[in-house]
């Protein structure tokens, strides 16, 4: 995802294969609720989270300052992998 902000933030959709753009991104105030955030700092995560960005926001309405943690669904899906992965390793140790 590229984000500049929540005006012109866009996604790729796996479907078409084509970039869209997001009306909204979905990240609320945590303190008064309002959709209506600017990100301040953005941040790739270190090596080890390579799927990571950690973004710094502000809630135009409240003034709000918080951060914000967003993973790829690459590096979810991977972590999935490697939990059942680690489950079935456990199991058969049970055994």
């Amino acid at each position: 995802m590229t984000d500049f902000g929540n005006r012109f933030a866009t996604r790729f959709d796996r479907i078409t294969g084509v970039k869209v753009p997001m009306k909204d991104c979905g990240i609320k105030c945590p303190k008064c609720g309002s959709p209506k955030t600017d990100v301040k700092d953005s941040r790739p995560g270190s090596a080890i989270d390579r799927g990571v960005v950690d973004r710094k926001r502000t809630c135009q309405a409240c003034n709000h300052h918080f951060r914000t943690v967003e993973i790829s669904e690459d590096e979810i899906q991977d972590l999935q992998r490697r939990l059942k992965k680690e489950l079935a390793m456990q199991l058969l140790d049970d055994l």
